[in-house]
């Protein structure tokens, strides 16, 4: 078997504009990178605080909507748990201060890593 034949790659021109536009890019990327919340041991923070809001957010959607739905007289699961939107309601309140708490704690720990490796 023969191998097929292959063009020599052709060297390009780029001019120093051009290598030094795509330096300020990817400099500006890591840059953007390191000062996230995202790096070192605040990642698992962050993602979990991502988690929260999340599902703090569906809460509100639910409660919202059972809440909304006992006005019109239906009602999803007993006539007798008067509570449940609010429960709902409530949990989105938690879990938004939980994810907000974790942020917090995740910004922390990223600056002290962040610190660590100045030095």
């Amino acid at each position: 078997m023969t191998k097929p034949r292959t063009k020599p790659r052709k060297e390009r021109d780029i001019d120093k504009d051009t290598v030094v536009a795509y330096h300020d890019f990817i400099q500006g990327r890591i840059q953007g990178a390191l000062n996230g919340v995202g790096i070192g041991p605040g990642h698992f923070l962050s993602q979990l605080a991502l988690a929260s809001f999340v599902f703090g957010f569906v809460c509100m959607i639910v409660g919202i909507l059972v809440i909304t739905l006992r006005h019109r007289h239906v009602y999803l699961v007993d006539w007798n748990s008067q509570f449940l939107g609010p429960f709902f309601l409530i949990m989105f309140l938690l879990c938004s201060a939980f994810g907000t708490f974790l942020l917090l704690m995740a910004k922390r720990r990223t600056n002290a890593y962040r610190g660590d490796l100045r030095v």
